[in-house]
């Protein structure tokens, strides 16, 4: 049962992602489409700023 804003936000993480990490990372469109791959923490700067653009790119 979610009970908690918490719980709704890692529910729907584990539903739409099979993932249940923090942080977790997942870039949308305007409609809630993925624009690529969802990732967990990424502590390479330049590897996540190549995820952001490679999303941008995209939309």
């Amino acid at each position: 049962q979610v009970t908690t804003i918490g719980k709704k936000w890692s529910e729907f993480e584990i539903i739409n992602y099979q993932a249940n990490v923090q942080p977790f990372y997942a870039l949308l469109d305007n409609e809630g489409n993925k624009l690529n791959t969802p990732v967990g923490y990424t502590p390479d700067i330049a590897t996540y700023a190549n995820w952001l653009k490679e999303g941008i790119a995209k939309y």
